[in-house]
């Protein structure tokens, strides 16, 4: 539950949902909030998971094992050294834009092919907090932070930041969540069927929601 709800579907459907509803430099910015979504799942989200099953000492050993973390770091060295990529790469950035949804759903489809549905799967209980935190907690405290940012505290003062957030909130469960309790044997199946109950919901919870936030 901790892990699954503190994060969002923000690459699969958010980046979609970016490039749809924001400018271009926005859109940029949006990218790099997933970065920070990214480094959450494969590090503290990824070791709270563990923990469910393994010791502190085991779970650090399997956070400081995943390679994305590596990437990410390497990343950041070779970005502040000044490296760019040649330009040969860089018509390759917009396809994966448009692919990224595409290949996320399967991913997600092949994650569930193997799930039955019975009792064992079927737990309303944690159904429910996970979709009450997604669609309804994480909204709310964000549309509170803009309000008071926008009325008395001017810290971020953009409306286009302002929908980069919202964005953010609204999306379904992470995808990631799936390959992270498969990896670690928590529940893959209960949580298969929760991302994709989240991702059925969201086909009509972010049209409403964003109806309701650009009206």
């Amino acid at each position: 539950m901790a892990f699954s709800t503190a994060t969002g579907n923000t690459g699969n459907i958010g980046i979609p949902l970016a490039i749809l509803f924001l400018e271009p430099k926005y859109v940029d910015i949006f990218i790099f909030t997933v970065l920070a979504s990214i480094l959450y799942q494969n590090s503290v989200g990824y070791y709270i998971t563990a923990k469910g099953n393994f010791t502190a000492m085991q779970s650090i050993k399997k956070v400081l094992k995943l390679p994305v973390l590596y990437a990410f770091i390497l990343g950041l060295v070779l970005n502040l050294w000044g490296f760019k990529l040649p330009e040969i790469f860089s018509s390759y950035s917009s396809y994966l834009k448009g692919a990224y949804a595409i290949l996320g759903m399967m991913l997600l489809g092949m994650g569930m092919e193997k799930i039955k549905l019975n009792s064992s799967f079927v737990d309303m209980k944690f159904i429910s907090y996970a979709m009450f935190i997604k669609f309804i907690i994480w909204p709310a405290t964000v549309l509170v932070f803009i309000f008071l940012d926008k009325h008395f505290l001017f810290y971020l003062n953009d409306k286009g930041l302002y929908m980069v957030m919202f964005l953010f909130s609204i999306v379904p469960l992470a995808g990631n969540t799936v390959t992270v309790a498969t990896l670690l044997n928590v529940k893959p199946e209960k949580m298969s069927l929760t991302v994709f109950i989240s991702s059925l919901i969201s086909l009509f919870y972010i049209p409403f929601a964003v109806f309701l936030y650009m009206s």
